[in-house]
């Protein structure tokens, strides 16, 4: 197999991939030859593979991540095949007596450990809780579980623990082998979460990684190479998004309209795009080169990049970001780097995200050396600022927390900064509701009375577009660029540097307002000349303050952002964020074309 390769797969009606359970919770494992499994409600088959997560917590760490062949006792239990009468003894995190209720999701206690030994996410395993069911939250006597109980139960004995079966789904393509089919999180087993993602009938697209590991040998060393694929469920199969050319062309029609100034590019090259660190690497096979060259150039019958225009060049998308599924590059990046420098901790995403951000850097000049439109972008989050003690500072200045700095791939022990033009950060603003005379409330009861007058609109929505610029919130006008744009500015200038933002603007999800007035008002407010004249003054900002550049204000196409169908910008599919973005492009294409030059 070669790193990188990608399969485009239809699930077939067998081959073990039309039933694959979810991640069952383990409350015993005996030493025995064989090893047997305790694990309520496993619903697995005889000759099952499967594979247990066993962290350091639960002992018995020879079984960690090793594949096995079971088979099944009882609806509770299962031998695994393997001798596990020498292995070190496996214990559950905690084990608590208390009461559950029925259809009530909370378990009660005389008292619940404060030592970390019960966290979220841990499995629970008792009387009448759900197969499945995990721990949601604790207090010093309750526990809530992510699933309501099914009976009532008092004295009743409850398992927590961190440790997991995983049915083991593996692919092998051409006859080269079978290798685990993992999330895009580069840890979590394709059966992490049931049957919903690997559907008989269903597309799937599959992308080979050779730096990423989920299974063990018979010595606990780590067998590396993993199929990854997308985690959008089993009605989305290959997500390829608007090929490059699109995009381009799109850039170039903007600028063919005569905007007083260039509209520039901005492109993110995928964090497990082939750069020149990775396996099987040819200067051919280079993901961010070969992007670059054919913006700049044209391809397929398309032209080139506008020559007025530069293009922006930044290493993956919000790699501070792990909220959630559609983050999973977060998450990918911290555990790439715990295998490259195992001292780093599983939540270490910063160091390889400076590493790989400075190759991909590197790669670039190399291919285009001196092309002064290419602008290499090192991102960060916006809120936290870039003072000492910071992520944002970690990763771009370094330090003993960041290994990127001391690697060998860095041999002048630079900054990551130094090898980019520029530091962007986001600016997302919102009203946060805590000052009563600006809240969402009272200025939708000052809409209403408007009675359709436009003075009186305007007035509403001017005083809540005060709590948008000065409420206490961290993500207000004023906080972004009167306290955080100066931070930026003044650290990237001592660096020789500048700053930039990469997205901003009104950050409210106006669909899930629910109240109709509501939703009527804040439209109102996006496009109310308050709120445009608040934003054209943080712009302002960006124009005064030496070393900062190119503020961008992101209107989104849906309702997050004030659009909802049937409005003018209105193009996405359902309104959902960001679902409708290649439509949009797309849409947008054509509109454009049909304007008059």
């Amino acid at each position: 197999m070669q790193h990188g390769e990608i399969a485009l797969c239809r699930i077939g009606a067998s081959g073990g991939m039309i039933r694959t359970n979810q991640a069952a919770s383990i409350s015993e494992i005996t030493r025995a030859n064989p090893g047997v499994v305790t694990a309520a409600r496993h619903g697995y088959l005889t000759k099952d593979q499967v594979v247990h997560a066993v962290p350091s917590a639960n002992g018995m760490a020879e079984l960690d991540s090793r594949v096995c062949t079971i088979t099944v006792i009882t609806p509770d239990t299962y031998s695994i095949g393997i001798d596990t009468s020498r292995f070190s003894a496996f214990k559950p995190n905690a084990t608590l007596t208390g009461r559950s209720k029925k259809n009530s999701a909370i378990l009660s206690f005389a008292s619940v450990p404060q030592d970390g030994s019960i966290a979220a996410g841990f499995g629970v395993v008792g009387p009448g809780v759900p197969a499945g069911a995990l721990v949601s939250k604790s207090t010093r006597t309750t526990i809530t579980l992510s699933a309501p109980a099914t009976t009532e139960q008092t004295d009743a004995s409850f398992i927590f623990s961190d440790c997991r079966a995983k049915q083991f789904i593996s692919l092998n393509v051409g006859g080269r082998g079978a290798y685990p089919v993992i999330f895009t999180d580069g840890s979590s087993s394709a059966s992490q979460y049931g049957d919903d993602y690997l559907k008989a009938g269903d597309y799937k697209t599959f992308y080979f990684d050779k730096t990423i590991a989920a299974q063990k040998d018979n010595l606990g060393k780590w067998m590396f190479g993993v199929w990854m694929f997308n985690n959008g469920g089993s009605t989305n199969g290959h997500q390829a998004g608007v090929p490059t050319e699109i995009c381009t062309a799109l850039v170039n029609e903007l600028n063919a309209m005569k905007p007083v100034q260039p509209i520039h590019m901005w492109i993110t090259i995928p964090h497990w795009a082939m750069l020149s660190m990775d396996p099987d690497y040819s200067e051919a096979s280079n993901f961010a080169t070969n992007t670059v060259d054919l913006i700049l150039n044209g391809s397929s019958g398309y032209a080139g990049l506008n020559n007025r225009c530069n293009l922006f060049v930044e290493y993956s998308n919000e790699t501070w970001n792990s909220a959630g599924t559609q983050f999973s590059q977060t998450p990918y990046l911290a555990r790439r780097g715990n295998f490259r420098w195992p001292a780093s901790t599983s939540g270490d995403y910063v160091s390889m995200v400076s590493l790989r951000s400075c190759l991909m850097c590197r790669d670039i000049q190399s291919a285009f050396p001196a092309n002064q439109r290419i602008k290499l972008i090192l991102a960060g989050q916006g809120t936290q600022g870039i003072g000492p003690g910071t992520l944002n500072y970690l990763r771009a200045f370094g330090g003993s927390a960041n290994f990127f700095t001391n690697d060998a791939l860095n041999p002048r022990r630079a900054a990551a900064i130094s090898y980019h033009h520029g530091f962007a950060w986001a600016g997302y603003v919102f009203n946060d509701d805590s000052v009563p005379s600006n809240s969402l409330a009272q200025c939708t009861a000052d809409f209403v009375a408007a009675r359709g007058s436009p003075e009186l609109i305007e007035a509403a929505c001017a005083k809540y577009v005060g709590g948008i610029k000065s409420n206490p919130s961290k993500e207000t006008i004023d906080y972004y660029y009167k306290q955080r744009l100066p931070e930026f500015a003044a650290a990237m200038r001592k660096a020789g540097k500048w700053t930039c933002m990469y997205e901003g603007g009104w950050d409210h999800e106006v669909s899930e307002v629910g109240n109709p007035q509501s939703v009527a008002f804040l439209k109102a407010c996006k496009r109310s000349r308050a709120y445009a004249a608040a934003l054209k003054n943080a712009h302002a900002s960006f124009d005064h303050m030496e070393g900062a550049y190119m503020p961008a204000d992101y209107v989104e196409l849906d309702a997050r952002w004030g659009h909802l169908e049937p409005d003018a910008y209105a193009f996405n599919k359902g309104g959902i964020e960001w679902s409708g973005l290649d439509e949009s492009w797309l849409e947008m294409g054509r509109r454009n074309r049909l304007l008059e030059p």
